[in-house]
């Protein structure tokens, strides 16, 4: 049958409690080395939210980032990267929020 042939996903959790969260552009001398030029963004989503009480539009832009596999690289590295703001402040002050 079709669901015989069908690849299962091997599950996989994480412990949100240990995941490490840095600013970016990052100073910390803690943070991992991830090429910024070579990375891909595999998946997306982008939310919008307008507050009606500071009539200000917030934005989270949240992009899965990877680094294939090369020939200086065994296994592909992995990041999430999140872009929050407002769409207003942007416009009228050229701040373009936060990335991390």
């Amino acid at each position: 049958s079709n669901s015989d042939r069908k690849k299962r996903r091997q599950k996989s959790s994480i412990n949100i409690n240990q995941v490490k969260v840095w600013s970016w552009p990052h100073t910390d001398s803690e943070a991992p080395e991830f090429p910024e030029l070579d990375y891909e963004i595999v998946r997306h989503a982008f939310l919008k939210k307008f507050d009606t009480r500071t009539r200000l539009t917030s934005f989270v832009s949240l992009e899965i980032q990877v680094v294939p596999t090369g020939p200086t690289r065994d296994v592909p590295l992995y990041r999430v990267f999140v872009h929050r703001g407002s769409l207003e402040r942007k416009s009228k002050t050229g701040d373009l929020g936060v990335c991390e």
